[in-house]
């Protein structure tokens, strides 16, 4: 009986503590990592703050292959009340991406950042990029960090 409560105990500590701790590298696998401040908080939605929307563009099968190819477009946009910045994007499956995506930097690790020349999004503002994948549906993304900034 007290290892079954020893054992229910670390569980529920350990549960509860599972994504408080922030960090790109700490967070669940599609939440994502608020900085606030000197606040941290990893959270399974950001809509309320960034919105990230995919439109397929194209679809074709490649002539040499025969493989399904698509090309998508890609929205971020600030939907919250402060500017954000380090918006990094995490996927499913980047291997599928090849060399084919622009106006974006992929970084060693794979995830996605804005360029130099767009470092924050202001309330409201967008940024686009766009990229060709093996298959015939977009890459599942999700916004995988945010920074929020104060008093701007």
């Amino acid at each position: 009986m007290k290892i079954a409560l020893a054992l229910f105990v670390l569980m529920t500590v350990a549960l509860s503590t599972a994504h408080w701790e922030c960090g790109p590298s700490i967070c669940n696998k599609g939440w994502t990592c608020f900085i606030d401040g000197p606040n941290h908080l990893c959270n399974e939605h950001c809509d309320d703050r960034i919105s990230l929307s995919q439109t397929v563009i194209n679809k074709w099968n490649d002539a040499k292959t025969g493989q399904p190819m698509v090309q998508v477009d890609v929205v971020i946009k600030n939907v919250g009340l402060r500017t954000v910045r380090n918006v990094i994007i995490d996927g499913d499956d980047y291997s599928i991406f090849g060399t084919q995506i622009w106006n974006v930097n992929r970084l060693p690790t794979g995830d996605l950042v804005l360029p130099s020349y767009q470092e924050s999004l202001v309330p409201g503002q967008v940024h686009k990029f766009g990229y060709i994948a093996r298959g015939d549906h977009p890459v599942i993304l999700y916004v995988k960090n945010v920074i929020i900034i104060w008093n701007k």
